[in-house]
């Protein structure tokens, strides 16, 4: 296998010798072969080096004459090697050669093909060798000047350090992290590990000789100090170059600044410290809450536990009182004096009064507590509502009131609790005749629908102001709460009254004006479903005392 050279011969003869042997069938070196364009003249030879590729120039300076067509050449900017053929044989005529630019003189005197193939070889050899190394040289500084674009362009400090001599430099991102100039910045590993917190130094340098060591990857937090005195935070990555013998023969790394981060992972975490310490005062508090809703409740348990000691011990005498009174009115109304029956009936009125309130108390502890149940039954409505009327109209004469009552059921039967219903009436109208001095009093029954009920008691006396209208349910509530009040009271009832409606799955609502009288309005289901209440289809029993 031959190699072709493409040969451009410039002012020969066509019949040339030293063309016909390159350009004869039979080379004369088994390695080479030669292809040959000939031209006239240098305007020609530009033409054609322009348009094809000529691995070297042959000019034959018999012909060319005193033209110099190297000249030419080399000021068209051609770096093609160049050999000259000629008779002058003389040392000054292949010097001037020489230094117009040829890369060898031959003469014909001494032509020889051999010759003139090793002077071809070695000027192509030559020209070659040369342009690798110019195209490397090109190559290395287009490295080096990605490089430099690189390291001088890029956000990261950059370092590099030669251990064999000992020689380290940086970028200028490197220099604004340390806050240094680059003819301040150090120049010796020793100089650049004085800026390293003293703490941090012993861990840089045993996780540097690791890396060179053993190939541990070079990675590292610690703080550099800057000019001003203070330590940022950075973060250092290296790599290191190894000769063919796999000696260190460079170190290359970055630093980046983490300074804020840093900062902010302190912040965070003193956010979290602090978050932590509130969050065990909160369970602590939490902890003393449980433990004061603990004492609420056995405060709870025990004010029932009095309530239900006080309601016998109150009970039994009360009941005495109230049962002799009523048994002396009864036997001897006829033969007692009047100032005498009419202490009796004071007697009776303020012993029934006792009864209520404590009545009163009781219901509302059983209604906090959860103890007070519905007992459902099936009853009549209607009859409720008219023997609950008949009990006040007495008290309404007295007072000169007119006690009315309305009934518009079709159907008058409702599953419910009587005796919590019959309590709701008794509420109601105890409240109407408390506060109304002259005019009416009405409780109206109605169906808004065919599986509700509705009722209302409707007065005509001194009314609530609008801004206490939210007030009237609350426990112990009293419009009046001054000393020298005119309404007695706990002020339970409308509160029981409430309750009671609430447990029912029912709606109460109020509405009054001042000096005009009040309406309080009552919605309930007819059938009232209650898990926690208890069913049953007899008349249930009593408890007059409860509910009177």
């Amino acid at each position: 296998m031959y190699s072709t050279f493409d040969i451009l011969a410039l002012g020969f003869d066509r019949q040339d010798p030293a063309l016909a042997t390159l350009k004869s069938d039979s080379p004369f070196d088994i390695n080479f072969r030669a292809m040959v364009s000939i031209v006239d003249d240098e305007a020609s030879a530009i033409v054609a080096i322009n348009h094809h590729s000529f691995d070297c120039i042959l000019i034959d300076a018999d012909l060319v004459g005193d033209r110099h067509p190297l000249l030419a050449l080399r000021n068209a900017g051609i770096q093609i090697p160049v050999i000259v053929v000629g008779s002058g044989c003389r040392g000054d005529t292949e010097e001037v050669n020489r230094d117009l630019g040829a890369m060898d003189y031959f003469c014909r005197d001494r032509f020889t093909p051999e010759g003139l193939g090793m002077a071809l070889r070695y000027a192509i050899q030559v020209d070659r060798l040369r342009r690798d190394r110019t195209l490397a040289q090109q190559k290395r500084h287009e490295c080096e000047e990605q490089y430099r674009f690189v390291i001088e362009g890029s956000h990261e400090g950059v370092w590099d350090w030669n251990p064999v001599n000992n020689t380290l430099r940086g970028n200028d991102r490197l220099c604004e992290i340390l806050g240094l100039e680059l003819e301040t910045l150090p120049r010796t590993y020793e100089a650049f590990c004085k800026l390293i917190h003293p703490d941090d130094r012993s861990r840089n340098h045993r996780r540097l000789r690791e890396h060179l060591d053993l190939g541990v990857p070079y990675r590292l937090d610690l703080r550099l100090r800057h000019s001003d005195g203070n330590y940022r935070y950075c973060t250092l990555r290296a790599k290191v170059q190894r000769d063919k013998t796999g000696r260190p023969i460079r170190v290359a790394g970055v630093v980046n600044d983490i300074t804020e981060r840093k900062q902010t992972e302190e912040r965070i975490a003193a956010q979290n410290e602090l978050l932590k310490q509130h969050n065990q005062e909160l369970l602590r508090q939490r902890e003393q809450i449980r433990r004061q809703n603990l004492a609420v409740l056995e405060a709870s348990r025990m004010k029932s536990a009095f309530l239900a000691t006080m309601s016998h011990e109150l009970r039994t005498p009360l009941n005495a009182i109230i049962g002799f009174s009523q048994l002396l009115l009864r036997k001897h109304r006829d033969r007692c004096e009047g100032t005498f029956a009419e202490k009796l009936e004071r007697i009776l009125h303020n012993g029934q009064h006792l009864l209520r309130l404590l009545n009163d108390i009781l219901d509302r502890s059983k209604l906090e507590a959860g103890d007070l149940e519905l007992r459902l039954q099936r009853f009549d409505l209607a009859e409720l509502t008219r023997t609950t009327v008949a009990d006040f109209r007495n008290t309404a004469e007295r007072q000169n009131l007119k006690l009315d009552y309305s009934i518009e059921l079709s159907n008058p039967i409702v599953v419910n609790d009587r005796h919590a219903v019959r309590r709701i009436f008794i509420n109601l109208l105890s409240n109407a005749l408390k506060f109304t001095e002259e005019g009416s009093i009405e409780l109206r029954v109605w169906e808004p629908e065919s599986d509700r009920i509705a009722f209302s008691v409707s007065d005509t006396g001194i009314g609530i102001a609008p801004e206490n209208l939210k007030r009237v349910f609350a426990t112990f509530e009293q419009l009046d709460s001054t000393p020298t009040r005119n309404h007695p009271g706990t002020g339970l009832g409308l509160a029981i009254t409430e309750a009671l409606v609430k447990m029912m799955d029912g709606e109460i609502s109020v509405e009054s004006e001042l000096d005009s009288g009040s309406t309080f309005s009552i919605e309930l289901p007819r059938q009232v479903l209650n898990t926690a209440s208890t069913f049953d289809e007899r008349p249930l029993p009593f408890d007059r005392q409860a509910f009177s």
